[in-house]
């Protein structure tokens, strides 16, 4: 697998900005990975039936703005895939069932208690990126595509 995008949490619902830090990890990820892509998570979205990320490409070598595509993100017309129509249901379902929630944490949790970054880092965080927010490209399908 191939690190070839950034994604990030605001920690308000409404907040949809990529951040100056985001865009500078997306910019680096960008120099080995000229597709490369930020996602911002859309916090009104989440618990939702509809995707809850808003990707970010590059405009400029530093500058990244929502993808200006001609359709909607994660429509049939769209560069931007979800590998199946009912994974934001299904991700909710897991992080409810499991209660995930209860285990995720950030860098300033980490720092209150380092505990938190061991599991963080480990089974959970793998299990967050593979399930929910998973980037790949598909055989067949162009490189600029892509499915989550």
């Amino acid at each position: 697998m191939k690190l070839v995008g950034y994604y990030q949490a605001c920690e308000r619902l409404d907040e949809t900005a990529l951040a100056p830090v985001g865009e500078k990890v997306a910019s680096k990820i960008k120099e080995s990975f000229k597709d490369a892509v930020a996602f911002v998570i859309d916090g009104e979205h989440l618990g939702t039936d509809h995707p809850a990320l808003i990707p970010f490409t590059s405009q400029s070598s530093s500058t990244w703005r929502p993808s200006n595509e001609a359709y909607a993100p994660f429509t049939s017309e769209s560069s931007f895939k979800l590998s199946s129509p009912t994974l934001p249901r299904r991700a909710v379902e897991l992080v409810r069932d499991n209660h995930a929630q209860q285990i995720f944490g950030d860098f300033d949790d980490h720092l209150e208690d380092v505990t938190i970054g061991v599991y963080f880092n480990g089974i959970s965080m793998a299990w967050l990126l593979i399930v929910v927010y998973r980037l790949a490209t598909q055989p067949g399908v162009p490189t600029n595509r892509f499915v989550i």
